[in-house]
């Protein structure tokens, strides 16, 4: 293989250009996107000079891995041809137009997002652009030698329950020859056998007894080669396989026979300063051993075709690999012709890794009006299509959310975004999608649902600001016009608002929203865990996203408060405390019911430790797979602090699993609400205090916080016995009950507050204002009688 990566000759125009001489102004490195060292703009050329030493009896091949989006290709003034499409490899017979020394030209046009509407773009380009255009040679371009006759397809299904290898596929020409195929262990030949062909297409089948199976746990791999023989080896295929099968069967996942829980990240596969380009391998390695940490057992690449050696590397390490065809925007004759086309290049790319385990047609119904019989039926053509050439994995043909539907799918999978004020949304949310009692396949008399499918929450997620966005592109850009999308200045925005006069600065303050974020995601993964009938789930998202700040990692892929925790969240085991509250007086007693779900191997008895300040006790719990058990323990609250009880699951001195919930122990005291001081306001509506204004609203629409999420914090000083760093957690999401938070317009100091997204908004729950000489105390806070935290915070600012 001669690679053709490195330094090209550049020029980029608004019109087509038709005269490519003399024009070369600028240079490019490739691969790479166009936007990363220019402004985006319709039309490119691309100019490369290279020399090569060639055999007059091969064939040689300039391939291209990706080009974004229209590609005229040409080779010493000689026109090769087009390809259309910003996602998939393809390639051009360039043996007859070869030289010593050779001139590629390569024009691109990329289409406005007006005109893109037609074409597969993802979320780059089209309408909405969440991240902005791609464009250009983005990915790797190289020039490979093949014989007189050569593999042209080769797929391989590698079965372990069935302990058996299938190979199929074609060469480029009908020929009289010999396939050798060795399958190898390391060193150890496990299979060698060779066949006499004389058609262009072949299957092979072997049985295969001593092998071990493929898996998130022991990615084992095995070496597969193919050799085409005439008199010589004129060909060589050779791939890593894995054994592997992957089922859906009686609302359970099975991985090699054995049922599985999926943990999942979506990932959008952008990076900072290269974007849709990866970097290097190193850079995956080390964010894919990052997901593993968290305990992580699948990445969902979203709505965008991964680098080959994305997969090549998932196979290595374990990882499932969850990939879906970018949308369109348009559904039209043109878009799914261009779907279809895309759909069965990357089967055909992907086909042989066992690290592919599920495929998805269409997310969340985007280009599709699914209230539209063809449109519908165009949709479960798709999924009975991929379904035939897919082999071992499986297919979901709308990944849903809102008010979109199944039709026929191997996952029953939905989406949900709740901030952690709304947790008692989330619990219904979850309830109900279990229970069944909202829809989540068609309604029209086409659902081909068979009430078997594998419950899934394949999108959920909560923000958490990095605190380092130095050196991230696309920083002052904003999604659909919103403020709370702008990353740019948010420093300045802290300083301006009144959250500086409590936390120290910006980077301390993004600290406090992550530990937020980690609380939702324990909670909600925790929940989830507590119904059997759900069997995985996706996290948004594994990393930030230039505006979008819902990343388990930032951008950089730094990871965010609460890494070294996610691994015991994110697990085969885990423990699930839950309590009726969380704040208690001195004395009291705790009833805490500890859920164990378990989707690990060991079953039997084991040691549940609780340790809670300093006692310890064991009580004997009996586990087995993908069953749920249930203890109840009585704690005593003896000592007034803010504290944790942890659990522990233990085999022997080995931690099996563990998790903790926080409480808070007050001293015993009732406070009284001084009403000439405080005043409780419990409605929507504008009032006017002194010179003061203060509108109170409702939060809903942005104020929700389920999607652009909202940070709630307190004065860590004024409220130090109330939370140890300002975070507002379970503790204190009691008193948030009104939902209604206040807009105030006038000298105040806010002491419990909220805001929104990249710091818009300084909203208030609780604030001090001064009305002619005396201080009132305005609050939408519930403050209750016979409530710790309402009692301590009466006495705090009494």
């Amino acid at each position: 293989m001669l690679s053709l990566n490195g330094t090209w000759k550049f020029f980029t125009s608004e019109n087509e250009i038709k005269n490519f001489k003399g024009i070369f102004e600028d240079q490019i490195e490739i691969p790479s996107c166009v936007e990363e060292f220019f402004y985006h703009k319709e039309y490119m050329l691309f100019k490369k000079d290279f020399a090569i030493d060639f055999d007059p009896q091969k064939r040689y091949f300039l391939n291209f891995d990706a080009v974004d989006y229209h590609a005229d290709i040409f080779i010493n003034g000689n026109f090769l041809g087009s390809h259309d499409g910003g996602y998939t490899p393809f390639s051009f017979d360039i043996t007859k137009f070869l030289k010593k020394e050779n001139e590629i030209i390569v024009q691109v046009h990329d289409l406005e997002e007006e005109m893109a509407t037609e074409i597969l773009h993802g979320k780059q380009n089209g309408i909405p652009n969440w991240y902005g255009n791609i464009s250009g040679i983005w990915r790797d371009v190289y020039i490979t030698e093949k014989g007189r006759n050569f593999f042209d397809e080769l797929y391989v299904d590698a079965s372990y329950l069935k302990r058996s290898l299938k190979i199929h596929g074609s060469l480029e020409d009908k020929a009289n020859s010999k396939i050798r195929v060795i399958l190898k262990d390391e060193e150890k030949v496990l299979i060698d056998k060779s066949y006499l062909l004389d058609s262009k297409n072949f299957i092979f089948e072997f049985s295969v007894d001593k092998i071990d199976p493929w898996s998130f746990d022991n990615p084992k791999l095995y070496s597969l080669q193919l050799e085409l023989i005439e008199d010589k080896v004129i060909d060589l295929w050779e791939s890593k396989i894995g054994f592997r099968d992957i089922e859906s069967v009686n609302g359970k996942i099975l991985l090699n026979g054995k049922e599985i829980f999926i943990r999942g990240a979506l990932d959008q596969d952008f990076y900072p300063v290269t974007l849709y380009t990866t970097p290097s391998i190193s850079y995956l390695r080390d964010e894919f051993l990052k997901a593993k940490q968290m305990g992580l057992n699948l990445l969902r690449c979203h709505i965008k075709v991964p680098d080959k050696r994305y997969l090549d590397l998932a196979d290595e390490v374990g990882l499932l690999i969850w990939e879906e065809v970018p949308n369109f925007d348009r559904f039209s004759e043109k878009s799914i012709r261009e779907y279809e086309k895309t759909l069965f290049e990357i089967i055909k790319r992907d086909y042989n890794h066992p690290s592919f385990v599920i495929f998805t047609i269409i997310n969340e119904s985007w280009g599709v009006d699914l209230s539209k019989e063809e449109q519908r039926e165009w949709m479960n053509e798709m999924y009975s299509k991929s379904k035939g050439i897919i082999g071992n994995r499986l297919v979901v043909d709308n990944s849903a959310c809102c008010n979109n539907f199944h039709i026929e799918s191997d996952l029953n999978d939905f989406h949900f975004y709740k901030s952690l004020d709304h947790f008692e949304d989330w619990n219904s949310d979850l309830s109900r999608f279990v229970s069944g009692t909202f829809k989540t396949f068609s309604t029209y008399g086409d659902s081909k649902e068979n009430g078997q499918e594998p419950k899934m929450i394949s999108e959920f997620g909560v923000w958490g600001l990095p605190a380092f966005i130095r050196d991230v592109k696309r920083m002052d850009r904003s999604f659909r016009d919103i403020k709370e999308t702008i990353p740019n200045g948010v420093e300045d925005r802290f300083l301006n608002s009144s959250i500086s006069k409590h936390f120290k600065n910006y980077e301390e303050f993004a600290i406090l929203t992550q530990r937020e974020q980690f609380n939702a995601l324990k909670y909600q993964i925790e929940e989830m865990r507590l119904h059997n009938e759900i069997k995985g789930y996706v996290i948004t998202e594994f990393t930030d996203i230039f505006w979008e700040a819902n990343g388990l990692l930032d951008m950089h892929r730094r990871p965010k408060w609460g890494f070294e925790l996610l691994k015991w969240i994110n697990s085969d085991i885990i423990i699930i405390p839950r309590l009726k509250r969380y704040n208690f007086y001195k004395g009291e007693k705790i009833d805490v019911d500890i859920a164990i779900s378990n989707y690990s191997d060991v079953s039997g008895k084991f040691d549940l430790v609780i340790n809670f300040d300093g006692d310890e006790m064991t009580k004997e719990v009996n586990l087995s797979k993908g069953k749920i058990v249930h203890i109840e323990e009585t704690l005593t609250a003896k000592e007034a602090k803010l504290t944790k009880i942890w659990f522990k699951i233990k085999n022997k001195r080995e931690v099996l699993s563990q998790n903790y919930v926080e409480i808070g122990i007050f001293e015993n005291g009732k406070r009284i609400l001084d009403k000439s001081k405080f005043v409780c306001i419990e409605n929507p509506g504008e009032y006017l205090f002194g010179e003061t204004k203060v509108e109170v609203l409702k939060k809903e629409g942005f104020l929700d916080g389920n999607w652009i999420s909202n940070f709630n914090w307190m004065d860590p000083k004024t409220f130090s016995d109330l939370s140890e760093n300002g975070v507002v957690d379970m503790r204190h999401l009691h008193l948030l009950k009104n939902d209604l938070l206040m807009l105030i317009d006038g000298p105040v100091e806010i002491l419990f507050g909220t805001t929104y997204g990249w710091i818009y908004g300084d909203f208030a729950y609780l604030a001090k204002i001064r009305k002619k000489n005396e201080e009132i105390i305005l609050t939408t806070l519930v403050l209750q009688d016979n409530d710790p935290p309402s009692s301590k915070i009466i006495e705090n600012l009494s």
